[in-house]
Order: structure tokens, then C-alpha cells, then sequence
């Protein structure tokens, strides 16, 4: 792997740490100050959907641009939710800073610096290594969760030492992603110019999807990844933090612990998915591996204790990350690669769209009587993504596949 390859993936792994912390806290937080479960999710919804635009400009603008710079400036913008966390409690503020900060509410969330990231990596390596990259690149931003998941406890740590109280204690937290913003904006700038589009790519751009060679391919995968986000949407981070923290009164310190494991697991698991990918190929690990996960979600709210409740938590970690490393690689193996940017730019599109939909439709669900339904309707919609994946695409083999190689 080449400087810019470590480089990269250890950016991504910092930032990661940064956002992790905030999902866990930051609905908890809101419900503090006073905002309504409705309002969570109108927040959490305007951030996914600012997560959509910045994908899409980075696909549009990102080579043209440079890759770079692209990163640079989306890194800045990252810092605005934070900012705002820290000094305001106006929602009409906190709601256009989610927007313009492309604040997620999932850990390890789509961005969108991921879609140019993601571009970047495969020339990193030999064609050979690819999917081992992008599993190196999950397994680094999965870590980066599990000890950000930790960092949420840091409010309770910073109440014991300094004597803050917990809201000003939690936007410390909160600053402190901030900073970090700045931080990986500068790292970004240290990548060489080895990671920036051939010129002639540059020079063109990909600014109408509508006329590339594989541009069926692209919208046909980027609907099934919106299917699969809407459902993740309903069930986002943030509101199982919430989920836990009312139904079953665990504190954010509990919280972060339980998120921590969740995360290790999900690393180890993306290690298990590159090899179960060079026995049975990349579709049927996503497929395969993404269901037991969405059975296990379902049965998260019918559990009556909050230890079967954990349990099925933790096991579902294990399966539910497994498609990501795959299906990373799959999606950069199956267009041409001067279409990467625009397919990693379409699907960071369509991911971020779906799940900015979500909180606010499950906010509503759950205020009207039931914190069930999103949990049942989100693994719903996750298996019919899989079912329809499969259906559609398990006769389009990456090269290695065709070849009989398998990375």
C-alpha cells in the first residue's frame, strides 16, 4: 500500500473517532435541551440530507476540482455541527449546521469525503489487493467507532474532574469535534498528487451521469443501496442510543461500552468477510451475511430485558458490516475506472438520501405509540434490499470473479 493509501485510511480513521462520539451523545443531548423526538429526527433527517449534497458535489466537482481540495473543504464544513452543538441551543442554528456539516447520525456514517476516499483507495494497491484494502479501510474506520463509541463516556469522565455539569461536559465533546475537523482538513492537504484524476478525466468531469457507459449498472446498484440506507435510516445510531437510554435507562457511559463491542465485532467480522468472499464471491457475502443481521434487528424491541436486548445488539454486529468491505469492492470492480468517482459519488448519494429520510419518519412512528415499528419496517426493508440484489446482480461477476482469481 502506497503513502497516500496509510494516509488516507488513517484520516478516515480519525475522523470516524470525532463523529462516533457525537452520534452516541448527540440525541441524548437535544433531548436534554428540551427538543422534542420529532425535532431528533428533523435534525438528524437535515444532516443526512446535507451527507447527500456533499456526496453529490464531490462526485460532480471532486475531480475537477481536485480530490484534495474537495476533501479539504468538506472536512471544514464537517466541524459546523459541532460548533453549533457547542455554542447554541437554536434549533432553526443546529438545523442548518447539520445541514452545511453533512452530520450523519449513523457511526461511520456516509459522507461525503467517502465517495473520493473510496475512488482514491483502489489505485492505493495492486488490482489484486483490492478488496483487502477496502477491508483494511472498514475494519480502521469500525475501530475508530468502537473507541469514539468509548469517548462518549468523556462527558461523565469531565464532570469528575473539572466539575462541569453534564450539558456543558457534553459540549466539550462536542468542540472538540470541531477541532478535529480542522485537523483532518490539513491531513487531507499532505495526501500527494499521485491521488488527484488522470487529466483527462479532470478535464471532462462526470457531470451527466445520464450519458456514461455504465450508467444502468450505477442507478440500478444506487436504488437498491437507497432501499437498504431508508432502512438503516429508521434505526439509526443515535436513536438506538435513545432507544436504550429510555426504554432500558442505560447512561452514556453504558452506552459507549455496549457501542465499543458492537464495533469490535464489526471489525473482526469485515476480516471474515474477505475471506468467505474468495470462496463464495462478493454478492453472495453481502447478501448472505446482511440478512441474519436485519432478523436480529427485528427482534431488538420485543425483547423484555435489556441483557436480551444487548445480546441480540452484539450478534447482529457481527453480521450487519460484513456487506461493506464487499460491497465497496464490488461497485469499484464492476464500472470502468475512470466511472469510479462517479459510481462511490452515486452510492454515497444514495445511501445518505435513503437515510435522511428515516429519523424523521421514525420519530413519528415511535411518537405516535410504538418504538417497535421502526425496528420491524427497517429490517423489512434491508431484506427486500438483499433479496433484490441478489436477484438482479449474481450473474455480474467482478473481473477477478470471471477470471476464477479471487481477492
Amino acid at each position: 500500500m502506497s503513502r497516500d493509501g496509510k494516509l488516507l485510511i488513517a484520516v478516515r480513521g480519525l475522523r470516524t473517532f470525532s463523529h462516533s462520539a457525537v452520534t452516541v451523545l448527540v440525541a441524548i443531548y437535544l433531548d436534554l435541551m428540551g427538543f422534542s423526538l420529532v425535532e431528533v429526527g428533523v435534525f438528524l433527517t437535515l444532516g443526512a440530507t446535507g451527507a447527500a449534497v456533499a456526496a453529490l458535489l464531490s462526485g460532480i466537482w471532486g475531480d475537477k476540482l481536485g480530490r484534495r481540495k474537495m476533501l479539504a473543504i468538506l472536512a471544514i464544513f464537517m466541524g459546523f455541527t459541532g460548533a453549533a452543538l457547542a455554542t447554541t441551543t437554536n434549533f432553526s442554528i443546529l438545523t442548518v449546521a447539520a445541514f452545511f456539516g453533512g452530520f450523519s447520525s449513523t457511526s461511520g456514517a456516509a459522507d461525503g469525503m467517502g465517495p473520493l476516499e473510496q475512488s482514491i483507495l483502489p489505485t492505493t494497491v495492486p488490482e489484486i489487493r483490492r478488496t483487502e484494502v477496502f477491508a483494511i479501510y472498514g475494519v480502521v474506520g469500525t475501530a475508530a467507532v468502537a473507541f469514539g463509541s468509548l469517548a462518549a463516556g468523556a462527558p461523565t469522565i469531565i464532570q469528575g474532574v473539572i466539575g462541569l455539569d453534564q450539558v456543558r461536559a457534553t459540549r466539550l465533546v462536542f468542540a472538540s469535534y470541531a477541532a478535529m475537523s480542522v485537523v483532518v482538513a490539513i491531513l487531507y492537504l499532505l495526501l500527494s498528487s499521485a491521488v488527484e484524476a488522470p487529466r483527462g478525466v479532470r478535464a471532462s468531469t462526470w457531470g451527466n451521469p445520464f450519458k456514461l457507459p455504465s450508467r444502468k449498472r450505477i442507478f440500478t446498484l444506487s436504488g437498491l443501496f437507497a432501499v437498504d440506507s431508508f432502512g438503516t435510516g429508521l434505526i439509526p445510531h443515535s436513536l438506538v442510543a435513545y432507544y436504550f437510554f429510555t426504554r432500558f435507562a442505560l447512561q452514556p457511559e453504558q452506552l459507549g461500552l455496549l457501542f465499543f463491542a458492537s464495533s469490535i465485532l464489526t471489525a473482526f467480522s469485515m476480516w471474515v468477510a474477505v475471506r468467505l468472499a474468495k470462496v463464495i464471491g462478493l454478492v453472495n457475502t453481502m447478501v448472505f451475511t446482511h440478512i441474519p443481521a436485519s432478523v436480529l434487528v427485528m427482534a431488538v424491541p420485543l425483547v423484555p430485558a435489556a441483557w436480551m436486548a444487548v445480546a441480540l445488539w452484539l450478534f447482529k454486529s457481527f453480521f450487519s458490516q460484513m456487506d461493506v468491505p464487499t460491497s465497496q469492492s464490488y461497485t469499484m470492480a464492476v464500472v470502468r475506472p475512470d466511472e469510479r468517482t462517479a459510481m462511490a459519488s452515486a452510492r454515497m448519494v444514495s445511501r445518505s438520501a435513503g437515510t435522511a429520510a428515516g429519523p424523521t419518519v421514525s420519530t413519528v412512528l415511535w411518537s405516535s405509540g410504538s418504538a417497535t415499528v421502526p425496528f420491524i419496517i427497517g429490517g423489512t426493508m434491508k431484506i427486500t434490499y438483499d433479496l433484490a440484489l441478489w436477484l438482479l446482480f449474481k450473474r455480474v461477476k467482478p473481473p477477478e470473479e470471471m477470471s476464477g482469481q479471487r481477492i
